[in-house]
């Protein structure tokens, strides 16, 4: 049932189309917090497995589900992968000068094994603190390109180096099955470099939606095939910037966010995007600026990461990331997917948008069992709210990170004039709409899929 905090949340996030990923750590774990972050504007929370495993995050799971329950919208969650780590294994810290050599097995132990590693090959130690070349491989000697303290724990990513072989780690295609069972509603897929990694974690993925992360190099290169069989992409940019030259980061998440849009599959930018208010309460120009870049560039969805997990001010962070995204959002965007109908959804999905911008309609409904007409209708960027009604909160949830999609559960009703008839009494209860608006609806007449569209006057 929708209360009254559940009404107020609704009508805050109708200010804006692009959604917000909320990352769950030590700082905002409680029940309480959640709370505040889902009024703040959070629509997803994601769960890094890199801490932990699902092990170390189920109980923060569960809080999310009770929230959801409490506040009567739907709350989708996002596990994040923890990817083939390669960590620093030292029993002391290690001083190193530039030109020095080390060696595994005398100076160190790694902690995973890289891969297709060849000499003269670079190595980023950290988040890119140091810079080592591959001496040798057998066995594994690095020279410091400068100077450098290691210390135990620390990671080292190895520059063009495949991340798998066949399969994910085991961990974390154990992490998944538990995941999937508890009924997370999207995997994001650490270092999905290939089609055949996502089609791996699609096979036991069951109802959740896969979301491939493009960090590496090889990734941007394979992209076309990965965004093909995976159901979304983030442009997790801490890596990417650590696998290529970061100034060529700006130019592949323009590219990564135009080729995702092309195919109306949610594509979401990470890392650092208010950076400094981890441990101030202000963020600085620049983070706005990168926030509101992204927004126009397409992004479905933008994250915070340490900001919400371990912040000092997460929920200001999420207000700060909200008010500049409505910003944002006020500058117009034009023709993002001006291109044929290839499906009768599709022809919906464009007609949709095209009787919204000629007749004016107060809002656009989406009548819809499994969400993809409203995933289509999503893909044309309408300037109008489109509210997704659906019985089943499972495939609301899955709506959570598609552009300008709210998702509301309804009773639904026998007959579509039943089932107009209960969506409309609801957007009465939420005041987003009043007598003489017109409601532009999409939904299906004898088919499963959606195949009529139909004009109301309230």
């Amino acid at each position: 049932m929708l209360g009254d905090i559940g009404k107020k949340i609704i009508s805050s996030s109708l200010k804006r189309k692009t959604k917000i990923i909320a990352t769950i750590g030590p700082a905002t774990e409680e029940s309480r917090m959640i709370r505040r972050l889902v009024k703040a504007g959070a629509n997803v929370f994601r769960l890094n497995l890199s801490h932990g495993g699902w092990k170390g995050q189920e109980e923060r799971a569960k809080r999310i589900r009770e929230v959801e329950e409490e506040l009567g919208i739907p709350i989708a969650i996002l596990i994040d992968t923890r990817g083939p780590e390669i960590r620093i294994k030292t029993n002391e810290n290690i001083v190193v000068k530039k030109g020095q050599v080390i060696e595994e097995g005398e100076h160190f132990l790694l902690k995973g094994t890289p891969l297709d590693v060849k000499p003269k090959q670079k190595v980023v130690y950290g988040d890119g603190e140091a810079t080592f070349s591959i001496v040798s491989t057998k066995p594994l000697k690095l020279k410091a390109l400068n100077p450098i303290i290691i210390k135990n724990g620390k990671s080292l990513y190895f520059q063009g180096s495949k991340s798998f072989i066949e399969n994910p780690p085991m961990e974390d295609l154990e992490d998944i099955k538990k995941a999937v069972k508890f009924g997370v509603d999207f995997i994001a897929v650490s270092f999905a470099d290939s089609k055949e990694v996502i089609n791996k974690v699609k096979e036991i993925a069951n109802q959740s939606k896969v979301i491939a992360k493009i960090e590496s190099k090889r990734a941007i290169d394979c992209l076309h095939e990965i965004l093909a069989c995976s159901d979304g992409v983030m442009v997790a940019r801490g890596d990417l910037g650590i696998d290529m030259n970061v100034e060529l980061v700006p130019a592949m998440q323009k590219f990564i966010l135009i080729e995702a849009n092309k195919i109306g599959k949610p594509a979401v930018v990470a890392t650092q995007m208010l950076e400094s208010m981890i441990n101030y309460p202000r963020p600085t120009r620049a983070e706005v600026t990168d926030i509101a870049s992204a927004v126009w560039q397409g992004a479905s969805a933008v994250m915070l990461s340490a900001e919400t997990a371990v912040g000092k001010y997460p929920i200001k962070a999420v207000e700060m990331m909200h008010r500049t995204i409505v910003k944002a959002e006020e500058v117009e965007m034009n023709g993002i997917n001006p291109k044929q109908s290839n499906s009768i959804p599709d022809a919906i999905g464009k007609a949709v948008d095209v009787i919204s911008l000629s007749l004016n309609p107060n809002t656009i409904v989406c009548l819809t069992r499994t969400g993809f007409t409203a995933q289509l209708i999503s893909k044309e960027r309408p300037k109008h709210p489109v509210f997704a009604f659906c019985e089943n909160k499972k495939v609301l949830r899955k709506l959570s990170l598609f552009y300008g999609i709210v998702p509301l559960v309804y009773s639904g009703g026998k007959s579509p004039a039943e089932r107009i008839k209960n969506a409309l009494r609801t957007l009465d209860e939420l005041k987003v709409v009043k007598k003489g608006d017109v409601v532009l609806f999409a939904y299906a007449v004898g088919s499963k899929k959606t195949n009529a569209v139909r004009l109301v006057e309230v």
